[in-house]
């Protein structure tokens, strides 16, 4: 089963979260959402996507440039280590948003794992901006969509 953890968002250099820790400590295990946070350097217009990562849980980044549009995955799959985990992004927008997608389906192999059945490895859903979790049929044909 896959879980969304809090969703983040910049605004013009500031960061909106529905669960904040500490402003320049490490997330850790004890934090709630698994410690999600942005650092934001608006002088080099990068952001880091910081978080606790839980052995056994595997972690996958949805992006949105306003909360009216489709999240997309980006190209990566992060393994959970009991250790913190972050991604950097280049961004030198107003507005941008994070939501981080977690499951605990056992794996040793999260990228070539199926977490949606549908017979297309993780990462080779996420290469075809297709979703890892989801199986659609949209045509009836028993063959998935992606």
């Amino acid at each position: 089963m896959s879980r969304d953890i809090a969703k983040l968002g910049l605004f013009g250099g500031g960061l909106l979260a529905l669960q904040a820790i500490v402003v320049g400590a490490d997330p850790s295990a004890s934090h709630l959402n698994h410690g999600l946070d942005v650092e934001v350097d608006t002088l080099n217009d990068v952001s880091t996507l910081s978080w606790w990562g839980v052995t056994g849980e595997t972690y996958f980044i949805q992006v949105a440039p306003d909360l009216t549009a489709g999240w997309e995955y980006i190209d990566y799959i992060y393994p959970g280590a009991d250790d913190v985990l972050a991604h950097g992004f280049a961004t030198n927008t107003d507005a941008f948003f994070y939501r981080l997608k977690y499951t605990d389906q056992i794996t040793t192999d999260p990228w070539n794992d199926d977490f949606d059945g549908d017979d297309i490895g993780n990462q080779d859903e996420l290469d075809q901006d297709t979703d890892p979790f989801g199986f659609e049929d949209l045509n009836g044909n028993d063959i998935p969509d992606d």
